[in-house]
């Protein structure tokens, strides 16, 4: 099942990175880049600060809560300097950093960037680059490297502009949400390797949108569920057909290959474990118990999906959830619960406009056509002074598509009236509240529309 909504509540609870991180993140490369623009060495030199890396693809996802740090990187170009060598670049702006109060203890080298740590929140590479043009010389970018001492060519906005591009294909962002997703599964699993640009790019060329070979939305990319079963099995038949690793190339600079960080073991365990998690993945899609469903998808990205459908399914003391479909938008009852007294719905059938009473039914009955008027009344032995909340739950695709999942509490009194407007199985339920407490319910009144 595809479970749309949860994978919704799971990306934006549990995945995205909090926007209040992101801002965070912005101000302080806002600073960093206020404070080279003034600097001696560099300021003249510096053309602009971009992102890098999964932060200009917007696949940043949260850290695992054991490290509460996430990775940025951003990009220095420069003019370049006459008579620097390569590996000054790196030195000597790790050097100007050191000189800094607020960054002295921070600051970091690694081969081709300097890395400003700010703990408990987040790592930021600045990696300098240069770009290089002239009458002979085609437009080329490049990035230094301080151990080789060498200058390495890249294209930064070509590999943006290509996953950019994959991503519209897919519409709405998916691409985006499942290779989030991915991360997330590899982070949380901890039992295969690839790194981000890797697997990136490894899931961006499952999606067709070549001259010769276009994919068809409506069919691969529908949602986020449908667009990860469609990207992990063609990913697992591409690695099923290649048994050794193959050389998986930057898409936007022909040459460099980003398998030469795996080695023949890491690739074979990272071919068995996309198997493994596609079999998962479509087990969980094509399963059409709701419940069950969400806990083969817990199989594949931890117990933080869907907990909560899960825990209602197992307190469900009337033993209904199974008849429905996917009803996350149902509100739990707000009040404690002591039982006290009896509870019972009436409900009648009447034509349109409520002119004409035509039958009673009974819960869970005949399905009836649409365009019929319902009327429900509340029967109880409990004595006033109380309220009367009635709770009305619409499922069903088309109660989905208008955006009519209803599921609020409403107080109303004995009488209520509904119409039957969407096809699919819906139901309405009352809770008598005395000084706060719900001493009665009425329990789950089932209504079929056809």
């Amino acid at each position: 099942m595809k479970l749309v909504k949860y994978f919704d509540e799971f990306l934006q609870n549990h995945v995205n990175l909090n926007q209040s991180r992101i801002d965070k993140l912005e101000r302080r490369v806002g600073t960093i880049e206020k404070l080279l623009r003034n600097n001696e060495i560099f300021g003249k030199y510096i053309q602009k600060m971009v992102r890098q890396g999964s932060w200009a693809h917007k696949t940043i996802i949260k850290p695992l809560p054991k490290s509460n740090e996430f990775d940025a990187d951003v990009l220095l170009y420069f003019t370049e300097f006459d008579n620097w060598e390569p590996k000054d670049y790196v030195e000597n702006l790790y050097s100007e950093f050191r000189k800094n109060d607020i960054y002295k203890n921070k600051v970091a080298r690694k081969t081709r960037c300097v890395t400003l740590d700010y703990s408990d929140e987040f790592h930021i590479d600045i990696v300098p680059a240069f770009i290089r043009e002239s009458f002979f010389e085609e437009r080329s970018q490049y990035i230094t490297n301080r151990v080789d001492n060498s200058e390495e060519e890249t294209n930064p906005d070509g590999y943006t502009n290509w996953f950019a591009i994959k991503n519209k294909t897919t519409t709405k962002n998916n691409l985006v949400k499942v290779v989030r997703l991915a991360k997330y599964m590899r982070d949380i699993k901890s039992n295969f390797s690839a790194k981000s640009i890797l697997l990136t790019t490894m899931l961006g060329l499952q999606v067709y949108n070549g001259y010769f070979v276009q994919d068809d939305v409506n069919i691969s990319f529908t949602d986020i569920p449908t667009s990860l079963k469609t990207i992990f099995n063609r990913l697992n038949n591409f690695l099923k057909n290649n048994y050794l690793m193959p050389q998986i190339e930057n898409p936007s600079l022909p040459g460099e290959t980003f398998t030469r960080h795996w080695d023949e073991a890491k690739y074979q365990n990272f071919r068995e474990k996309i198997k493994v998690y596609t079999e998962k993945i479509n087990d969980a899609y094509y399963e059409k118990n709701t419940v069950e469903s969400a806990k083969k998808w817990q199989q594949v990205f931890g117990d933080q999906f869907a907990t909560w459908l899960i825990k209602v399914a197992e307190t469900d003391e009337f033993g209904y959830f199974n008849k429905f479909s996917v009803t996350s938008h149902c509100k739990p009852p707000m009040w404690l619960i002591r039982i006290t007294g009896r509870a019972q719905i009436d409900a009648y059938v009447y034509g349109q406009h409520n002119l004409t009473k035509l039958s009673g039914i009974n819960s869970d009955g005949r399905k009836l056509p649409k365009g019929l008027s319902l009327h429900f009344y509340a029967k109880t032995n409990i004595l006033k002074p109380f309220k009367i909340f009635w709770q009305v739950v619409n499922t069903g695709f088309e109660a989905e598509n208008a955006n009519d999942l209803r599921g609020e509490f409403l107080e109303d009194g004995f009488q209520h009236n509904e119409s039957t407007k969407y096809e699919g199985k819906h139901w309405i339920e009352y809770f008598i509240i005395k000084n706060g407490v719900c001493v009665a319910r009425s329990g789950r009144f089932i209504v079929n529309i056809s």
